[in-house]
Order: structure tokens, then C-alpha cells, then sequence
């Protein structure tokens, strides 16, 4: 485990980060969030073992965790896909919830996000990037500051477009729905199609240089 990672852990700020290297998807957190897949399987790549998703209807539930109550966090995660179109990646959400938090790719394949809490959203739309449906290895992230802004981040770069979210200050987030790989609303619809490696869930808005320091830490093998 990375310095940076080594830190978040022992701060108690790291609560998910999923390892598929074991042929598992295991949490290395310390917080035994592990994942259960429908469908999704542990598959080798020319990067190492990877979770492998196959866009009809595979996810993993990690039960519900990661409500960040009143905190800051962010979503992190390597992918690769080929395919364009709506994808979930990492979410803890259903329709007409009213707390709902997503990270996923919108309809050309560039990268999204949504965030609801306490009834209101505060944002649900794409980040003025490119489409990542390339079949490229790809780190994607989505920070989201409760007092400021919600930023994400392509191979540790900021995209274009950022959504103030500082009508979500002080509001509780706290679903009972569970944390969701590779769909959306509670794994029935925009199933991703494509490889996934460490998805890593904080509590905190990471500053954009340990966002790039977090890629650095978690990149696959062979990059």
C-alpha cells in the first residue's frame, strides 16, 4: 500500500479500496467492506487481474457503506471500456431517493456525476470531457467538497467543468441502499461494459495533487 493510502488509512478517511489481485474483490481498507459480485468476474488483462463487467446486467454490491453523513468525499477508479453510452460506475443510489451520490459516464462515454442530498441536487451532469470509450486504461475520480465545489478528474487532471455544491453544506447524507460497482440505481440499469480496478472510496475532498498521487499509487501493471 502506497504512502498516500497508508496515511488515509490510519487518519480513518479510507473506507473502500478494492483489490482484485487475489482473484477476489476484497477490501484492503481495513473496514472488510468486501464486495459481492452478480455476474461480475475477477478476469486477467495485459494490466493483471481486473474486475471484469459485461454491460447486460453485472455489478458488485458492497453493501450499504460509504454514506458520508455530513463529510467530504471522493470516488476514485481505474477503467477501461470500448463501449459509448450511459455506464455506472461507482454509486449509492435509487430513483426518487433522496440521497443519491453516482460516478459513471454519460451518453458519448465522458465522465458524470450526481449528488442529491436531503431531496435537492445539487448537480447531475457530464464534466466538459472527452469520451473515455477508447479502450485506453483510464483513472477517474469525482471530488466532492460540501462547502465548494464538486471536481473530476481524468489521469489526474482536472476536467473543464466543475458544479458548486455548497447547498449540500451541513445536510446529512445517509441512504440505506448499497454502495454499487459497475450500475446504477441499486444495480438495475446503465451496466458498464469494461474492465474496473481499485475503486477507492474517502472521506475527504482530495486536493488535486493527491488525486494524481493516488493514481500514481494504484496503477495497474504494464502502465
Amino acid at each position: 500500500m502506497g504512502e498516500l493510502l497508508t496515511k488515509l488509512r490510519q487518519q480513518g478517511l479510507l473506507k473502500l479500496h478494492l483489490s482484485m489481485r487475489d482473484g477476489t474483490f476484497r477490501d484492503l481498507s481495513g473496514n472488510g467492506n468486501h464486495g459481492t459480485p452478480s455476474g461480475a468476474e475477477i478476469r486477467k488483462s495485459e494490466n493483471g487481474f481486473s474486475g471484469w463487467f459485461d454491460g447486460v446486467n453485472d455489478f458488485v454490491n458492497l453493501g450499504d457503506h460509504l454514506d458520508p453523513l455530513t463529510e467530504d468525499f471522493t470516488l476514485l477508479c481505474w477503467i477501461k471500456t470500448r463501449v459509448i453510452g450511459h455506464a455506472g460506475l461507482m454509486s449509492k443510489e435509487a430513483a426518487a431517493q433522496t440521497d443519491r451520490f453516482y460516478m459513471g459516464l454519460d451518453a458519448v462515454g465522458a465522465l458524470m456525476g450526481f449528488f442529491r442530498v436531503d431531496g435537492t441536487s445539487e448537480f447531475e451532469n457530464a464534466f466538459g470531457g472527452v469520451s473515455l470509450a477508447d479502450d485506453i486504461l483510464h483513472h477517474v475520480a469525482i471530488t466532492f467538497a460540501r462547502d465548494g465545489n464538486a471536481i473530476g478528474y481524468v489521469d489526474g487532471i482536472a476536467e473543464p467543468t466543475t458544479y458548486d455544491i455548497s447547498g449540500a453544506a451541513g445536510k446529512t447524507f445517509d441512504n440505506t441502499l448499497n454502495l454499487i460497482l459497475g450500475a446504477r440505481n441499486n444495480g438495475t440499469s446503465n451496466f458498464f461494459t469494461g474492465f474496473m480496478d481499485h475503486p477507492i472510496g474517502l472521506l475527504s475532498a482530495l486536493p488535486a495533487t493527491e488525486v494524481a498521487q493516488l493514481m500514481a499509487e494504484t496503477k495497474p501493471r504494464g502502465m
